[in-house]
């Protein structure tokens, strides 16, 4: 475990999703995030299916970069308390545990908990899933609501 190695990080910084994808043979393999709950982030391309298995709520590298791209537009950014990897280059794990949060002028205007486990090969991210308090993601949307924040 890492504790403490990263103390703030800022959404850019720790997403360089925004180029991330497996090449294997010339092509692009598949990339997705999975976002918790019924909220406008997990319904950026496609309605929420509820289920026992993790729904890929952004599929492809594309879809991926747009979950990005609004971390960076929304000024998300994270404060990572654990760090946990397990497993070769070919098929790594890593388990994150922190806080996601807006600064504002008078406090946060938007705080959360998350725990976000990555799968990774040679790597490239292959599938991101969180968990987080999504009552917490749809006060955010009910806050902004009057502008569309999911396609600026």
């Amino acid at each position: 475990m890492i504790e403490g190695a990263y103390p703030r990080l800022a959404a850019v910084s720790t997403f360089g999703v925004a180029a991330v994808f497996i090449e294997g043979g010339g092509q692009q393999r598949w990339v997705a995030i999975a976002f918790p709950g019924d909220n406008s982030w997990a319904r950026m391309h496609r309605p929420v299916e509820k289920s026992r298995r993790a729904h890929p709520t952004h599929r492809g590298i594309d879809e991926c970069r747009t979950f990005a791209d609004r971390f960076i537009r929304e000024g998300i950014q994270f404060e990572i308390e654990h760090i946990l990897v397990n497993g070769g280059p070919w098929h790594s794990r890593v388990a994150l545990r922190g806080n996601d949060f807006i600064p504002g002028p008078d406090g946060d205007e938007y705080s959360n908990r998350f725990v976000a486990l990555l799968e990774l090969r040679w790597g490239k991210l292959v599938l991101w899933e969180d968990y987080e308090d999504t009552e917490r993601v749809s006060a955010l949307d009910r806050a902004r609501e009057g502008r569309d924040v999911s396609r600026r």
